[in-house]
């Protein structure tokens, strides 16, 4: 196998041109040597300033959508279809519609679902979270519902 691989390697290098060695990447003679990584000034004291992390909890409902991008199954013209959430509905004077809540009864945004076949239809907030719960069991797994199982056959003795 050595030989195959050798001969492997030498039609890239000719198909190619040779291969890339550490002095193509880092010649130290180079006046920008070094300059593809950045630096930073320290402030006057001599420390970097951390930025504080806010805690997801203390930011207002309308700055986490978390609605958006989620999977949930729905129910369009009285069959339950799996879709997911593209988008905010959008009123005439391009603002969104709804107001978030934390609780979803009282959250009156909408949404637009995107469906396999490609519908979209609108959906409030509401019935969104409710189609979510509806998927879950309390240790939050999600679990699908089959319509229908094919081509079973038994030969009659339990498993």
């Amino acid at each position: 196998h050595k030989r195959q691989r050798d001969e492997f390697d030498r039609n890239i290098e000719r198909i190619l041109g040779p291969g890339v060695n550490e002095n193509d990447l880092h010649d130290p003679n180079d006046p920008h040597y070094g300059d593809f990584t950045p630096s930073f000034e320290y402030y006057a004291d001599g420390t970097q300033a951390e930025i504080p992390m806010v805690d997801r909890d203390d930011l207002e409902h309308d700055f986490y959508d978390q609605y958006l991008n989620a999977d949930v199954t729905l129910s369009i013209h009285g069959e339950a279809m799996q879709g997911k959430v593209k988008r905010r509905k959008v009123a005439k004077d391009g603002g969104s519609i709804g107001r978030a809540n934390a609780n979803p009864i009282l959250d009156t945004r909408e949404y637009l679902v995107e469906f396999p076949d490609g519908r979209e239809a609108e959906y409030s907030a509401n019935t969104i979270a409710e189609g979510m719960w509806s998927q879950c069991d309390l240790d939050g797994n999600q679990y699908i519902l089959l319509k229908a199982i094919v081509d079973h056959k038994t030969d009659g003795h339990k498993v």
